[in-house]
Order: structure tokens, then C-alpha cells, then sequence
């Protein structure tokens, strides 16, 4: 049989997700540690805060927060698209299998007889 959804190529593509999210949260990482050297280099986080003086520092350590929060997001966001795909191709792996069962076992016929089609599906009539 052939199906759309190849569980196979779903999980190589999950595979290389994996990779490419390490990359990213490294890369994350790096730049919120980047911003905050840049904001404290201004005078900008004192524990975590903007310290009085900076403008340039407050700004930056506002940006840092807003940033972090971002990638945070859409960190969450990925790792749910990730965790939803393999849980749909377990899932259409194992409906696969039932309706293959379900097909050897002839539970699966052609309908016969059921009347005439609905009106909004009927061929019209000249």
C-alpha cells in the first residue's frame, strides 16, 4: 500500500529537527550572554537589573529580557510542532495497521444499495 505520510521520512526529519535545536539553543544562549556582557559593559545589569545611569545599558538589558523571552517562546513552540509530528505518525502508523487488519479480515465492503444520493449531490436532471 501507499500512504501520503512515510513514518520513516517523518522520523529522519525529526532526527535532523533534533540537531538544528541544539544548534539553536546554543546559539541562544550565546546571544542573551552577548546582550547582557553588552548591557552590564554599559552599565547596563546590576543582579539583574537595569542599574541607574545608562540609558544605552537600560535599553539593552530591556532588549535582553524581551529577546530571551522571544527565543524562550519559540523554543516551546517548536518543541510542541516536534512532539505533535511524532505523535501523528505513531499514531497513523498504528491506524495503518489496523485498517490493514481490518481489510484481510473483510470487515471493509463496498456499500450496496443505500438509495438514491442526497439532493445536493444528484446529478441534475435536463
Amino acid at each position: 500500500m501507499f500512504w501520503d505520510v512515510r513514518p520513516d521520512q517523518v522520523g529522519g526529519v525529526l532526527s535532523r529537527f533534533n540537531d538544528a535545536a541544539e544548534t539553536l539553543d546554543a546559539d541562544a544562549r550565546s546571544c542573551v550572554t552577548d546582550l547582557t556582557d553588552a548591557a552590564a559593559s554599559c552599565g547596563g545589569l546590576s543582579g539583574g537589573t537595569a542599574a541607574g545611569g545608562s540609558p544605552v545599558g537600560a535599553a539593552l538589558a530591556r532588549f535582553t529580557g524581551q529577546t530571551l523571552e522571544c527565543l524562550t517562546s519559540m523554543r516551546g513552540q517548536a518543541a510542541s510542532c516536534h512532539a505533535g509530528a511524532g505523535e501523528a505518525a505513531a499514531s497513523y502508523t498504528v491506524g495503518d495497521g489496523d485498517m490493514e487488519s481490518a481489510a484481510r479480515a473483510g470487515e471493509y465492503r463496498a456499500p450496496i444499495g443505500y438509495g438514491a444520493p442526497p439532493p445536493q449531490i444528484a446529478w441534475p436532471r435536463d
